[in-house]
């Protein structure tokens, strides 16, 4: 089992239909769930910080 964490939840990400602690059956669905979140996050939240 594989989890994808958010270290710190700015309130963007609180008010966003993703969860924190995600799990997943394989690290490949893991990685690509975080590569999703995280190009999402720089696109479409408020640009007051860089997700990576």
């Amino acid at each position: 089992m594989y989890t994808v964490q958010m270290e710190k939840e700015c309130a963007c990400f609180k008010k966003s239909e993703y969860k924190n602690n995600m799990s997943f059956e394989t690290q490949k669905d893991a990685y690509n769930y975080a590569q999703i979140v995280t190009e999402f996050m720089n696109e479409e939240f408020c640009n007051q910080h860089i997700f990576s």
